[in-house]
């Protein structure tokens, strides 16, 4: 249900994470820009995506090639588009960018790992963008995938509560825990709790 554009064999990632010099990064790793354009295998998986109606994951790509993928995406039209943990520095995504991504048709998905001692991102800044993007763009996940981490229950727990302390009503809760990625993903959502209708 979700195809991963690179992650830990990104360029972005082994140059930000892993310190390699840019050059090294992208002779090691994966760039899917050429001639500041995107490679046309990328341009073909897009449309693949949006044809079988599958979600795309942006992985760890830089800014430069996010922004050209969400350009692609937005020509197809696709709407399954999410960058995972936005915020996470290796990224080297801006506030603005965010804004240019889910303008081109993207949502956000913040992650417990942004709010890690790993990452120390200032939820307040989450919590900005989220009210400048909306609710219907965002979702929420624990991304707890580490041995120092908490699992993926309490990581989820973390993240919901810190959304909730920022104002977040049940509704937008529900839209970020739940339906937003019930909507990428193409399942039906389970039942509110205490909803016996259905």
């Amino acid at each position: 249900r979700v195809v991963w554009l690179p992650v830990l064999e990104s360029a972005q990632h082994l140059e930000q994470a892993r310190g390699l010099p840019r050059e090294e990064a992208r002779r090691q790793g994966i760039y899917i820009l050429a001639g500041g354009r995107l490679i046309p295998e990328v341009v073909e998986l897009v449309k693949i995506v949006a044809d079988a109606d599958v979600a795309l994951s942006l992985g760890h790509l830089g800014p430069e090639e996010m922004m050209a993928v969400a350009e692609e995406i937005d020509k197809a039209g696709f709407k399954k588009g999410f960058v995972d943990h936005p915020f996470d520095p290796p990224l080297q995504l801006s506030e603005q960018n965010l804004y240019d991504l889910v303008r081109a048709g993207l949502s956000l998905n913040w992650t417990f790992f942004e709010l890690s001692q790993w990452c120390g991102i200032d939820p307040r800044a989450m919590a900005h963008v989220t009210r400048k993007v909306g609710p219907d763009r965002v979702t929420l996940s624990s991304d707890a995938f580490f041995a120092a981490a908490p699992d993926s229950v309490e990581g989820m727990r973390l993240i919901v509560e810190t959304f909730r302390l920022f104002g977040c009503d049940p509704d937008e809760m529900r839209k970020m825990q739940c339906l937003n990625a019930c909507r990428l993903l193409g399942v039906e959502p389970y039942p509110a709790l205490g909803d016996r209708s259905t």
